[in-house]
């Protein structure tokens, strides 16, 4: 045989040409290919369990040798071959006939099917005299028959002077019968990173903190399970996606994986003994000593049956050392997600009754009521139905998703009534906040209509307006419309408790200042209600402030601490959270933070959407972003007027001034998706956007019309900021006389507004449309007086902008917008301070800033056009900038950058 030749054994691949072909990118295997590439043994066995990624790695292999000109044979054995003798051998010597057909057509050569030693020794021997490089693959090796095994081992290591080489990918355990020829290599669990990259290349998207913390903990860094994980949180519909980040709604949602999931097929084999005895075992695991005892109960199976079976599935790698339980979390999980009726609940029941009983003991309480709602009636119904309540209400708000299960299982299985209409008013509550809205109106209903009886006028107001949320996200705004029309007159409650349901139906359709004339007429009959009714009087009437109205809003708080509603905690909370929001809305931080202060509240008390306002006000955008991502992503559990509305238009502002339109663009698409609320809010980011893109007609359309739905709502919260970039607006394209016209009306909306950043646009207006010296001082004061970062960078980039700042005030808003991460803005400014001739600082740094825009820009998808107008500079520079950005980093394409920058890879 030429030593030319190169014959690999790789037991895992039909034949495939050399070509082109491209290596799979794999996670944290750089070392096991180089590993298995060099053949530092003979024979080298691939190892690990099931789903560890030896069938990738062999691929990867596989594209490796056909880069380099090898001519690689393929085999993939199956479970049954393994009784069926020399079955391997057969399939692998067909292969090597066929090859042998084609390199040497003239060769009188034997043509029996290839059963011996000898056999394969000749036939790889003339295969080696043509001197072309070939490589055999044979995957899951686990099933080779021990006949075909044993003569490929031996004829492996009688060639090992001319350079044949045998590797083997093999399912742990490995009974290697040539252990002196053999090197090993273990495919190992991914690492915490591997795992996190490998479900951000899954997901193209970047996973959140708990999604990568529930993904390592529950799949060992198997890749396989990573991703079925991935596929079942896709196909429950649990996985939300927010400007490239990742979120399982709701976050204790596990995946749901199919029965015929390959993670599954696993545990599905010959003897039917094993997939029973792992069922029973997904169930019973957290029962610890009892365990062996209850899967024979079970199954009805002797239990020295059982420990067989558990052992030989612990030498796969399989189950842990120590106490029976899967080494992988979401294998016991897949197993309960694919348990038949009778099996989930027989199963269950027993788990139950031993727990009652005290002879197995569970360290969760969880797992116990999971088992109750599983058990059905099969376990006492009214000892389940008191557990299952008292465990629902218990996890109401911190795992609502998971308290609505336990709760509807309470409710059914109840036998008293007062029970009953308890665990469904909760059942409501829970699938509310757990973003169920479906499931909320449902059960809203049966407890405004069959339990009415059974609750408080306060708890039938809390039902109604439940019920009116969830409408407006299941079904949409007539639903709720026909309500606020005709509906509200039969809600349950009394007059007040329709009054006030009514009004909040009015603001979830934007009609923010019906709503208030109608609290306005009856306000003396819902401050003498009861606490709740007054609360929620109180909580809708704060839509005042987004009117102008402030001397009804300073009624209402002047009053409401006299109340004896004050005292419950949850009341309060509730109403100045709401008073704090409507100051956020006016981007009023300083006056936000008083009110909580007035009232002993602290930040920690606000939602994370009151906390996102407050962090992008102050400059602290990374955590906004932090906060506004995650709660987006959930469910709307907030009654703020435009709570999410607002935050997708502070997003939006964010991801635009660093250099992410696209992204900015994706987060104002799915505002528009929410119900109608504020959204004339949205056409500040919106027209920014346009304009920066070189659309100045389509932000002005924009703005516009903004501005005209306010005036048609009779809302003021932010049309003064409307009127200041259409003012900018009208400068830039010229039309100087219709910025005098805005500036005018500047005036009367500043005026209606009263707040100080209302006087801050109208000071903005009159420096640029007057060139106002002393309105610029002014603003600068203001601005430094505030001390909100984003407005002090803004203010003094204006007051620079049209000529009334000097040298240092230009660099500090520079400064300020480094501090914010704020790219675009700085891109700008570096061309003010070159008009100015002012010195940008940092030469180097200015270079790799600008690169870092160029890079972030492409992979946004933007056109060398829209690149151009952004920077305000000519197509023509940034195709040369691009060509030199592409030949310094080393990626191809945009698509290329693109996958960079998501997956980490590139900072940009």
């Amino acid at each position: 045989m030429s030593k030319h030749a190169r014959i690999v054994f790789l037991v895992p691949v039909a034949v495939m040409p050399a070509s082109g072909t491209e290596a799979p990118r794999l996670v944290g295997r750089d070392e096991a290919l180089a590993d298995v590439l060099a053949g530092a043994a003979p024979v080298t066995l691939v190892t690990g369990p099931a789903g560890i990624g030896r069938s990738a790695l062999l691929a990867a292999v596989r594209a490796e040798l056909v880069r380099r000109d090898v001519t690689v044979v393929e085999i993939r054995l199956t479970q049954p071959e393994h009784a069926q003798p020399r079955a391997g051998l057969l399939r692998l010597g067909n292969e090597l006939l066929g090859l042998r057909r084609q390199w040497l057509p003239t060769a009188n050569a034997d043509t029996r099917p290839v059963l011996a030693k000898a056999q394969l020794t000749q036939l790889l021997a003339a295969l080696a005299t043509t001197g072309r490089p070939l490589a055999i693959l044979v995957d899951d090796a686990q099933w080779l028959d021990p006949q075909s095994l044993d003569t490929m081992l031996a004829v492996a290591e009688s060639m090992t002077d001319i350079g044949i080489r045998v590797v083997c990918a093999h399912r742990t355990p490995t009974p290697v019968k040539a252990p002196d020829t053999v090197h090993e290599v273990r495919l190992r669990p991914l690492h915490r990173k591997e795992t996190e990259l490998l479900l951000t290349r899954s997901l193209q998207a970047r996973p959140s903190r708990d999604l990568r913390a529930a993904v390592h903990r529950d799949c060992r860094g198997i890749p396989a399970l990573v991703l079925a994980a991935v596929a079942g949180h896709r196909g429950s519909g649990a996985l939300k996606m927010i400007d490239q980040h990742a979120y399982v709604v709701p976050a204790d949602q596990p995946p749901v994986l199919p029965p015929d999931s390959p993670v599954l097929r696993q545990l599905q084999r010959d003897d039917p003994l094993v997939w029973e005895i792992c069922k029973a075992l997904a169930v019973f695991q957290p029962l610890g000593d009892a365990v062996v005892g209850l899967i024979a109960e079970a199954i009805e199976a002797d239990e020295q049956q059982v420990l067989t079976v558990l052992t030989a599935l612990r030498a796969e790698g399989l189950l842990l050392e120590g106490p029976w339980r899967f080494r992988a979390p979401l294998l016991a999980a897949a197993l309960l997600s694919c348990l038949g009726p009778y099996d989930a609940r027989s199963l269950s029941a027993l788990a139950v009754t031993a727990i009652w009983e005290g002879t197995a003991k569970s360290p969760d309480p969880r797992y116990h009521l999971d088992r109750l709602v599983a058990a059905g009636r099969l376990v006492a119904p009214d000892r389940a139905a008191a557990e299952l309540l008292d465990g629902g209400s218990a996890h109401l708000v911190t795992e609502p998703a998971t308290a609505a299960r336990w709760l509807a299982a309470a409710a059914e299985r109840s036998t008293d009534p007062d029970q009953r209409a308890l665990a469904v008013l909760r059942q409501a509550a829970s699938c509310s906040i757990a973003g169920d809205p479906a499931g909320a109106v449902a059960n809203a209903r049966i407890a405004l209509a069959r339990d009415v009886n059974h609750h408080p006028s306060g708890a039938l107001l809390e039902l109604t307006i439940i019920e009116l949320v969830g409408l407006i996200i299941s079904v949409g705004p007539d639903a709720v419309r026909e309500f606020a029309d005709k509906g509200w007159r039969s809600a349950p409650g009394g007059e007040t408790n329709r009054l006030v349901a009514r009004a909040a139906a009015l603001s979830l359709l934007d009609q923010v200042a019906e709503a208030h004339d109608l609290l306005s007429a009856y306000r003396s009959d819902w401050l003498s209600a009861g606490a709740t009714t007054t609360s929620m009087g109180l909580t809708l009437s704060s839509s005042a402030g987004l009117l102008g109205r402030w001397a009804n809003f300073q009624l209402d708080r002047e009053h409401a601490p006299q109340l004896a509603l004050w005292q419950e905690e949850r009341h309060k909370v509730l109403v100045v959270t709401t008073w704090n929001w409507v100051w956020l809305l006016y981007g009023e931080l300083g006056a936000a933070r008083r009110v909580l202060d007035e009232n002993g509240l602290s930040p920690e008390q606000l939602n994370p959407l009151n906390l996102m306002l407050h962090a992008s006000l102050a400059g602290r955008w990374d955590e906004a972003l932090d906060l506004g991502r995650p709660a987006l992503a959930g469910p709307d559990t907030t009654t703020a007027t435009g709570a999410r509305v607002v935050a997708h238009q502070h997003l939006a502002a964010i991801l635009t001034a660093r250099g992410l339109p696209n992204r900015a663009r994706k987060m104002l698409a799915m505002a528009r998706t929410e119900p109608p609320s504020l959204a004339h809010l949205l056409a500040g980011p919106d027209a920014d956007l346009a304009r920066l893109l070189g659309a100045p007609a389509r932000a002005r359309s924009v703005l516009t019309e903004g501005i005209e739905y306010a005036a048609s709502q009779q809302l003021v919260v932010g049309v003064d900021e409307l009127r200041w970039r259409l003012i900018e607006l009208d400068l830039a394209v010229g039309d100087t006389d219709a910025a005098r016209r805005g500036l005018r009306d500047l005036v009367h909306d500043a005026e209606f507004a009263g707040t100080e950043r209302a006087r801050r646009h109208l000071l903005l207006g009159r420096i640029a449309v007057l060139r106002d010296v002393d309105a610029a001082a002014e603003a600068v004061r203001l601005a430094r007086r505030r001390g909100q970062l984003p407005e002090l960078a803004g203010t003094l980039a204006i007051v620079c902008g049209y000529g009334l700042g000097d040298r240092n005030l230009l660099l500090e808003a520079y400064e300020l917008y480094g501090e914010l991460g704020a790219l675009v803005p700085r891109a700008l400014l570096r061309s003010l301070m070159r008009a100015q001739r002012v010195t940008v600082p940092g030469r180097q740094e200015t270079v790799l800033e600008t690169e870092r825009l160029l890079a972030r820009l492409v992979a946004e998808g933007l056109t060398n056009r829209e690149v151009a107008s952004l920077l305000e500079t000519t197509e023509k520079s940034v195709e040369g900038r691009l060509s030199r950005l592409f030949q310094r980093i080393g990626y191809q394409s945009r698509a290329e950058l693109a996958n960079a920058q998501l997956t980490g890879e590139l900072d940009c």
